[in-house]
């Protein structure tokens, strides 16, 4: 393991079945080294230097709620999706993709933070009025220039794990994507 984690083996088994894997230059995780707030870190995977990905799984190896996510890029998309998570303390962040022959081929970082962002509370849920806006989408799209293709989804929803006391678990457990004509992206 590059990340020289401890918990290497158990994340092979648990999130990839301990499936072939290979640790792969080309599935690239982007981070900063720092998150100064554990309850926001930015993260891009990007994997599209191998071909025929077929599903991508991000996971922190010592976050109480290990997967992040699971994505599926469908036909003519590529590997590649931006997003924010919680860290509850320092952790290597892993992306795995997998090829249409089976095999994960696995990158991370490791990202150093104060910790607590799965126990603390969700801000959002200070505000009387963030129920008036649960679940609202904004979108922008990029149709030319160097981010070309992208598309950039705000959802607001506090994304709570049910680690905090009194409040139970309530975050996304899926989201799809469609073309104006109901085709995946």
């Amino acid at each position: 393991d590059p990340l020289a984690s401890a918990r290497w083996g158990d994340m092979h088994r648990a999130v990839l079945g301990g499936a072939p894997a290979v640790f792969d230059p080309r599935v690239r995780v982007l981070a900063p080294d720092d998150a100064e707030n554990p309850l926001q870190v930015p993260i891009t995977v990007d994997a599209t230097g191998l071909e025929g990905v077929q599903e991508v799984v991000v996971f922190a190896d010592f976050n109480p709620i290990v997967q992040v996510l699971r994505f599926f890029p469908s036909a003519g998309n590529q590997a590649y999706l931006g997003f924010r998570l919680k860290l509850q303390q320092s952790s290597p962040v892993r992306a795995a993709a997998r090829t249409a022959d089976g095999l994960w081929h696995v990158g991370g970082v490791w990202i150093h933070t104060v910790g607590g962002g799965c126990t603390a509370p969700a801000a959002g849920a200070a505000s009387p009025q963030w129920q008036q806006s649960l679940n609202q989408v904004s979108a922008r799209q990029w149709r030319d220039g160097p981010l070309a293709g992208r598309l950039r989804l705000r959802i607001v929803h506090p994304m709570d794990t049910g680690l905090v006391a009194g409040t139970p678990a309530f975050h996304l457990q899926e989201v799809r994507l469609a073309d104006a004509a109901g085709a995946p992206l």
